[in-house]
C-alpha cells in the first residue's frame, strides 16, 4: 500500500549494504561507496494493483574502475483478498406487490453492489468499481407461496490482482397482505324457512 517505495527503497539500501561488504579484490579492500545501482521506484512495471518488479543492476568498481555487475529484481505482489470488515450486504425481506416483484429484486441487488463497491478496503487497489459481480439471477427465486419466496446470492469482490472475497444475502418476496376485498360486497339477508 503507502509504503511500497520505502519498502522498495529499503530492499535497494540493503542491497548495496550487502555487496559492499561481501565482494572481494585483492587490490582493494574496501568498497565502501563503491556499490551502485540504477534502482529507481518510478521503474516499477506494474502488473495488478499496486503491485509489480523492478529489475535493479548493481554495479561494484574498484579503485582502478575495474567493475562487475549484478542484477536483481524486487517483486511486489499482492495475495491479500479485500477487507471487508465495513462492509454488510443483509438479509432482507420486501412485501410482494405484484407485477413489480422482479424490478424491486432487482433494485436490491444493484444496491448491494453499489453498497460493496465504495465499503471494502484493500491496501494495494483502492478502487473496486466493476470489480463487484453476483450471481444474482430472479430466476433463481424459490417459490414458497403465490409470488412468494427467496433469492439468495453471493456478492464477490475481486481486486486487480485476482484476490477474491465473498459475501451471501438472501432477499425474501413476502405475502403479509390479505386479499383486498373493496370491490366485493356480500349481503346480510333473511329466508322464509321453507321446511
Amino acid at each position: 500500500g503507502d509504503d511500497n517505495e520505502q519498502l522498495a527503497n529499503d530492499w535497494n539500501a540493503a542491497n548495496i549494504a550487502a555487496l559492499e561488504t561481501c565482494g572481494a579484490d585483492t587490490c582493494d579492500t574496501d568498497f565502501n561507496g563503491q556499490v551502485t545501482s540504477d534502482y529507481a521506484y518510478t521503474n516499477l512495471v506494474s502488473n495488478c494493483g499496486q503491485g509489480g518488479t523492478i529489475t535493479v543492476v548493481y554495479t561494484i568498481t574498484d579503485d582502478c574502475g575495474n567493475a562487475t555487475t549484478l542484477e536483481a529484481t524486487l517483486t511486489l505482489e499482492d495475495t491479500t483478498p479485500p477487507n471487508l470488515d465495513n462492509c454488510s450486504v443483509t438479509d432482507q425481506s420486501i412485501e410482494c406487490s405484484g407485477d413489480d416483484n422482479e424490478q424491486l429484486a432487482n433494485d436490491w441487488n444493484a444496491a448491494n453492489i453499489a453498497a460493496l463497491e465504495t465499503c471494502g478496503a484493500d491496501t494495494c487497489d483502492t478502487d473496486f468499481n466493476g470489480q463487484v459481480t453476483s450471481d444474482y439471477a430472479y430466476s433463481n427465486l424459490v417459490s414458497t407461496c403465490g409470488q412468494g419466496g427467496t433469492i439468495a446470492v453471493i456478492y464477490t469482490i475481486t481486486d486487480d490482482c485476482g484476490n477474491a472475497t465473498t459475501l451471501e444475502a438472501t432477499l425474501t418476496l413476502e405475502d403479509t397482505t390479505p386479499p383486498n376485498l373493496d370491490n366485493c360486497s356480500v349481503t346480510d339477508q333473511s329466508i322464509e324457512c321453507s321446511g
